[in-house]
């Protein structure tokens, strides 16, 4: 065989050589995956017509949405199979309990975005998993040895604007009730891993 493979990068910066999740100590990206049900996929990949379907639902559903709540999104890709949008934020997540509270919050925010799931599509935040890698655009979705095809994954919208700052803001909007108690309590993010 041709040794095919995928060419990943981290979403979230690591010291070299690390690769728990407890080595990532800030979030810089968050990635929502619009991907195609896997009952629907045809040889482990999305038919065009769904795959088409995931761009519509994130470039005329989601992205709208996010920039409604404050985000400026920063890409749009075509991963082959669906749609992945990218908002660039930093969060500290360098003790258990930062961690937690970024984990609870981006479970919320991903449950509010559930909205946009329908028959043939459903939103999963990825960077749920802080350690997660990306395909990269411009190189070939090869996830499965078995699939039908393989396409290529590309940038489909681009932002002149990286605010990530601003991005942070609306993303802390998105606050639970743990959320709350922890921010009103600072003594208790003290902590250290």
């Amino acid at each position: 065989d041709s040794g095919q493979g995928l060419v990943c990068v981290a979403v979230n910066e690591r010291p070299k050589g690390k690769t728990k999740q407890e080595d990532v100590k800030e979030v810089t990206t968050l990635v929502i995956d619009l991907d195609v049900m896997k009952e629907l996929k045809q040889g482990f990949v999305s038919t065009p017509e769904h795959r088409q379907h995931a761009l519509d639902v994130g470039l005329e559903k989601i992205k709208p949405y996010l920039e409604k709540q404050g985000f400026t999104v920063a890409l749009v890709v075509d991963s082959g199979n669906g749609c992945q949008i990218l908002c660039k934020i930093k969060v500290d997540i360098s003790t258990t309990e930062l961690r937690e509270l970024y984990k609870e919050r981006v479970t919320s925010f991903e449950t509010d975005l559930r909205q946009f799931n329908d028959e043939i599509v459903e939103v999963d935040f990825i960077t749920k998993d802080v350690n997660r890698r990306l395909k990269l655009a411009g190189t070939l979705n090869t996830k499965d040895t078995q699939q039908a095809e393989n396409r290529l994954a590309k940038i489909i919208y681009q932002s002149r604007e990286l605010d990530a700052t601003k991005n942070t803001k609306a993303f802390e909007k998105h606050r639970i009730k743990r959320a709350d108690r922890l921010l009103s309590n600072p003594h208790l993010l003290s902590e250290t891993p």
